[in-house]
């Protein structure tokens, strides 16, 4: 059973796997914290909570790789983590004693997986954490062959680089501590192993002295809280600002109902179904013998830790981008669930005489099989849209102007226009969510060259803010309306993506000018119109493209002027043509209360 395959294939099936993911990876900036990783990429900076300084540092470090643009470079040079943790978690699967066919097909199946395939080949932090987690399960392998005081160190050392990339590593502790405990026992010297896995630790943990280097450089650089003291790093790193064991900071409580059908759903369908149906084989497999019980427990409780005990605490809606923010942090999981996939493949398989070349072409067909179904969806997700809104967006803006949004694609990426790609330095935009951040106003105070309002309670007044831009002079823009306050106080209007705010006593141009304005600029935008649906992020910047059309139609519509309410209707639905049913039954999903953002407001 263990010499069932040619030695050939287990390199040409990883060089396959390779070709494929290096092939989609992400050429343009993508949704969430990618950007900001992007722009690391281009100039090493401090990341947001906890800071992620490991992944910083690699990043800016190869920044001599060749690429089309930071994005690219980014995803590249994280597609080369991510490969390696398949290779290390084909190997755990080994030393928890699968064969070699078993344990092919169980990382076939997991890397042509939609979840670990997408966020490895764009820059994101779960390829690193992928590969620490695979680390992990193999340095806890009940057959590792390694001495025990090395198993002890190398846990150490895996645990100290986790926990300098994501928090959440924590939640393989079970698999860990009772590894480390079986280890240290096992070499006689129980308090010299654990002391010896402590100081394994030691180097991981303190690169988060990094954070502090990078915050003191000179320098327009993405920066984020107040890292440059060891107190202000602390708190960084303990991610006070959402609260540390939150998900995040929206003061919404857990949704565990919701959130454990998901991670049900989530699982099944990126194992294909047959993952879930085999682990469960492997997990029988594992806990009959008496002495891999223990181990086979311990896997199992980490599982249950890192699935949907985990899960249930989580308290984003799954709704809209929050399946896209939580779906992340199932890939933990799915790592978890590789060795009892491939233990299950051996116990389907235990009394089944194949012929080596018929078990080749199983493997192959599995891996055919998963690169068609995936690579396409993958490639789908990564297109230019989200780098094309920012751009478009951009080139709105007159000299000078301020933008208030929220979104990480908007914060990160127009940090990532400013510092990786040079452009629209004067142009400064402005998150109110984070305002009550004082080192966040502070950066915003020291570029725009005057003070904010203070927050109050924990919020900020949102027409005060508008106010004070204002009052200097400076043009001002929303990129969504977060708050209906504003667009109730002041006259605005549809400009490109954005909706400009006019100073108190400035008109608003007529609804013709409006149209022929946005008719000029639209014609000069990157964004084309599509057909079908794209990823959610994608989805999320086309409907702002949308929504200034379908606002024009309601204005149109109030002035008795039908058919340039259909027209512009029409016109806005080619950006997303998903929004059909809504604007058909009068429901408002791409202006909200920005239906009264109409010129003459």
């Amino acid at each position: 059973m263990r010499s069932e395959l040619p030695r050939w294939v287990v390199p040409l099936a990883f060089a396959s796997l390779a070709v494929a993911w290096l092939s989609s990876v992400s050429s343009f900036v993508q949704g969430g914290d990618n950007a900001e990783f992007a722009t690391l990429f281009a100039r090493w900076g401090v990341a947001h909570p906890p800071g992620y300084p490991i992944y910083g540092l690699y990043l800016r470090a190869m920044g001599f790789v060749p690429a089309i643009s930071p994005a690219h470079g980014a995803a590249i040079v994280t597609t080369f983590i991510g490969l390696a943790g398949v290779v290390v978690l084909y190997r755990a699967a080994r030393a928890w004693g699968a064969s070699t066919w078993s344990a092919l097909l169980a990382i076939t199946l997991f890397a042509t997986a939609s979840l670990p395939w997408r966020l490895s080949t764009l820059a994101e932090v779960f390829a690193l954490h992928m590969l620490v987690a695979a680390s992990v399960l193999l340095f806890a392998a009940p057959d590792s062959r390694r001495s025990p005081a090395v198993r002890c160190a190398l846990l150490g050392a895996a645990a100290g680089v986790g926990l300098a990339n994501h928090l959440s590593i924590v939640l393989l502790a079970p698999l860990g501590l009772d590894a480390l405990a079986h280890a240290a026992r096992a070499s006689g010297r129980p308090l010299r192993s654990a002391a010896l896995a402590v100081a394994a630790a030691v180097p991981g943990l303190a690169s988060y002295g990094l954070v502090i280097v990078a915050a003191r450089l000179p320098g327009d650089r993405l920066r984020w809280g107040a890292t440059e003291t060891f107190r202000g790093l602390v708190h960084h790193v303990l991610r006070a600002d959402y609260g540390t064991t939150n998900l995040a900071a929206n003061g919404r409580p857990a949704l565990p109902g919701a959130q454990l059908a998901f991670l049900a759903e989530s699982l099944w369908r990126e194992s294909r179904g047959i993952g879930v149906v085999l682990a469960v084989v492997g997990f029988a497999a594992m806990l009959a013998p008496r002495a891999r019980r223990g181990h086979g427990l311990a896997l199992l409780a980490t599982l249950a830790l890192a699935g949907p005990l985990f899960a249930a605490r989580f308290n984003i809606p799954l709704a809209g981008l929050g399946t896209a923010v939580v779906s992340r942090f199932h890939l933990l999981p799915l790592v978890l669930l590789v060795v009892p996939v491939a233990l299950g493949f051996d116990r389907v398989v235990q009394n089944a005489e194949l012929d080596p070349r018929l078990r080749v072409l199983v493997l192959a067909a599995v891996v055919a099989t998963g690169v068609a179904l995936t690579w396409p969806a993958v490639r789908a997700e990564r297109g230019p849209e989200i780098e094309q809104y920012l751009l478009d967006t951009m080139e709105v803006l007159p000299p000078r102007s301020v933008v208030l949004g929220t979104g990480d694609e908007l914060t990160f990426g127009a940090e990532y226009v400013r510092i990786a790609l040079g452009l629209h330095a004067d142009v400064v935009v402005l998150n109110p969510s984070l305002l009550p951040l004082a080192p966040y106003r502070a950066r915003l105070e020291e570029r725009l060259g005057f003070a904010l309002p203070a927050p109050r309670g924990g919020s900020v007044d949102t027409v005060a803010l508008a106010r004070a831009v204002l009052a200097e002079g400076r043009p001002l823009f929303l990129a969504e309306v977060f708050t209906p306050r504003i667009v109730q106080t002041f006259a605005t209007w549809p400009q490109g993506t954005l909706i400009r705010v006019l100073p108190p006593g400035v008109p608003p141009p007529s609804l013709q000018d409006v149209v022929a304005d946005a008719d000029g600029r639209f014609a000069r935008f990157r964004m084309r119109p599509v057909s079908t649906v794209v990823g959610p992020w994608q989805s999320a910047v086309r409907e702002r493209y949308a929504r200034t059309w379908l606002t024009l139609s309601i204005a149109a519509r109030a002035r008795g002027a039908a058919p340039l309410a259909d027209a512009c209707a029409r016109r806005g639905l080619t950006y997303a043509p998903w929004l059909e049913d809504e604007v058909t039954v009068g429901v408002r999903r791409a202006t909200g209360p920005a239906a009264g953002a109409g010129p003459g407001r």
